[in-house]
């Protein structure tokens, strides 16, 4: 998630760069739209939706209301080119349902971005916590050894050294355990095959 956040623009983008990226963007997808107009003889908007959402996505919903009224002219000034900037009453249900969807779009992928940065901030935040939470059990582990040692240090029977002996041994195997379970960095599996397929001694 992070890495499709890494290939979108930081935020805020100058007025020049969201505008004139924007106009990049539907003038693609208007070209794409003539294009398939021309091979197929109908008339589409599908083309042009794309550009108003990755716009959105990319900047703010500001430029994706842009690239829908953009959009929309160049449309309008495509098929019927005329004095008017109005197209004819039997198109002006698509154009008005077009523009709808447009800024639809445009709302959605704006709160889409916001989203995915949220999420993203959440995960980060996670992993911090994780991390000082397995340091405090690592700690505290160490703490525990370290009591078992000095409690053997005080004893006289040999029965009982050994047995602090054993405990000793057995917190820092678990110790090791939870540092192997640990996932490291990059790595999202676990290696189990050194634990699993250990002899037993």
């Amino acid at each position: 998630m992070e890495k499709l956040l890494l290939l979108l623009p930081s935020r805020p983008q100058s007025i020049f760069a969201r505008y004139g990226v924007t106009t990049l963007i539907v003038l693609v997808c208007f070209a794409l739209q003539i294009g398939v107009e021309f091979q197929s003889g109908i008339f589409t908007f599908f083309l042009l939706l794309p550009g108003i959402f990755f716009a959105s996505i990319l900047f703010d919903r500001g430029s994706g209301f842009y690239a829908t009224g953009l959009s929309t002219a160049l449309t309008i000034a495509a098929l019927f080119p005329s004095d008017s900037w109005l197209p004819p009453a039997q198109y002006l249900l698509p154009f008005v349902l077009f523009v709808l969807v447009g800024l639809a779009l445009a709302i959605t992928g704006e709160t889409m971005r916001k989203v995915l940065e949220k999420a993203v901030a959440a995960e980060r935040s996670a992993e911090i916590l994780l991390y000082e939470l397995n340091h405090r059990i690592r700690n505290n582990f160490a703490m525990v050894a370290s009591v078992l040692e000095l409690q053997k240090r005080s004893v006289k029977e040999q029965a009982a050294k050994d047995a602090f002996a054993s405990a000793v041994g057995r917190v820092r195997i678990i110790a090791n355990a939870h540092d192997h379970l640990l996932p490291k960095e990059g790595q999202s599996l676990i290696d189990m095959r050194d634990c699993v397929l250990s002899k037993p001694r």
